[in-house]
């Protein structure tokens, strides 16, 4: 549901990331149920550049869900990707390690 009021909300003319923080401050918490549904392709793409991987996904992740658990949900999903893990067994690693303590949970 958070995705489809923002997809809403963007469709009416809102900017994408004023229309994620416009859901979830209309339900707070809410989009957060969701963060690993964020996590796509990024682990594909940025299979050798964590800091981009971390950017990119947490950016797109806060489009539509806007709560930091889920972009940082995302950049934490994004390696689980074969491809990337395929490329470079450490990936996981590297990614949670450079979340460190930025998200609002402490990676491990």
């Amino acid at each position: 549901m958070t995705t489809r009021r923002a997809l809403t909300l963007i469709d009416r003319g809102k900017e994408p990331f004023e229309a994620g923080r416009l859901v979830n401050q209309e339900n707070p918490g809410r989009a957060a149920a969701t963060a690993a549904s964020c996590a796509a392709s990024g682990g594909l793409r940025y299979h050798d550049d964590p800091d981009r991987l971390i950017r990119v996904s947490t950016q797109q992740a806060a489009i539509t869900h806007a709560d930091e658990r889920c972009t940082w949900g995302a950049a934490a999903g994004e390696p689980r990707g074969p491809g990337a893990v395929a490329r470079n067994i450490y990936f996981i690693d590297e990614v949670l390690h450079k979340i460190g303590d930025r998200a609002p949970w402490r990676a491990a």
